[in-house]
């Protein structure tokens, strides 16, 4: 199943005709999806109305719906309160699972993680010292306890991003440039690992490590850390190309920096499309919390 996207940034109204999502501008259908074929609707300006049916079929089709600020990133997402025929009794063994469950799921995680940044600096530098880095996240990799108690994910987060953007890049959400490509990446990527959990039956909100009070979707936090590097490589791309007179968040950007979502990964020994792959990363972490399968498998790029 590959999931479409949908950015209207735009004066629009939007509503549902035979179960088509339709986009009008100035009284003229700009656009029309299959309600079935949508997985996120990303609404980017202050002019956009919807009817409530809209709102509702998003629901039943486990269609993410993604508001944006006035910086042009996600602020708000709207996801089904139920995506599983099962969710009520996934929910009650999510809540329950003991710490050390959660402990070793993190560990993994963290450990996934600086795998995956090692193999995206491998993938995009050849000289000397990205090789010492490259081993050096490894090695941290592979030093990762239960809950990482060490916090070896910081220590990888500042080599990492140095070596991948520049030894003048700081990792600051509120920073430009770069920084705001990544956060609208992330944000995506965010909204697409909450809609997988959904549909899993987990909740987003009951995370294993990530427990911000103000933050309702902890868990998703935790499992999009290893898909990161993913959105990182994007950014990469698109803060390379991009050309000094072209607005920061114009379509082309928009389109380049969630191209992974179009892209395959690897899952097991089987490959998927991403939003495919997803869906059976969520079932392992439903498995790993609910079910006493504390093993985790990492979606991988190609």
């Amino acid at each position: 199943m590959i999931a479409r996207v949908v950015d209207v940034s735009h004066p629009s109204h939007i509503r549902l005709e035979k179960r088509h999502l339709l986009v009008e501008q100035g009284g003229v259908v700009a656009g029309r999806v299959p309600i079935e074929d949508l997985g996120f609707l990303l609404l980017d300006g202050h002019q956009i109305t919807l009817s409530q049916e809209v709102l509702a079929a998003c629901a039943d089709n486990n269609v993410a719906v993604l508001i944006t600020d006035g910086r042009h990133l996600p602020a708000s997402m709207l996801l089904p309160f139920s995506g599983n025929a099962l969710s009520g009794k996934i929910m009650r063994q999510q809540v329950e699972a003991s710490m050390p469950v959660k402990k070793q799921c993190w560990q993994q995680t963290v450990a996934a993680k600086l795998k995956a940044q090692a193999h995206t600096l491998a993938a995009v530098k050849n000289d000397r010292p990205s090789k010492k880095t490259v081993s050096k996240l490894l090695e941290l990799a592979s030093e990762v306890k239960s809950g990482d108690p060490d916090n070896r994910e910081a220590v990888g987060a500042a080599i990492y991003f140095t070596a991948l953007f520049g030894e003048d890049f700081i990792r600051d959400r509120d920073c430009p440039g770069t920084n705001r490509l990544l956060n609208y990446g992330y944000a995506v990527l965010r909204a697409a690992v909450a809609r997988a959990l959904v549909g899993a039956g987990l909740h987003p909100a009951f995370g294993v490590n990530h427990h911000n009070q103000y933050d309702a979707f902890t868990l998703a936090d935790d499992a999009m850390e290893p898909l990161r590097p993913i959105v990182d490589l994007a950014v990469l791309a698109a803060a390379r190309e991009a050309h000094p007179l072209q607005p920061e968040f114009g379509p082309p950007i928009k389109r380049q920096l969630v191209s992974w979502i179009h892209e395959d990964v690897q899952f097991g020994k089987e490959t998927y499309p991403f939003m495919t792959g997803l869906h059976y990363y969520a079932a392992n972490w439903r498995r790993a919390l609910c079910e006493g399968g504390r093993r985790l498998t990492f979606p991988t790029r190609k």
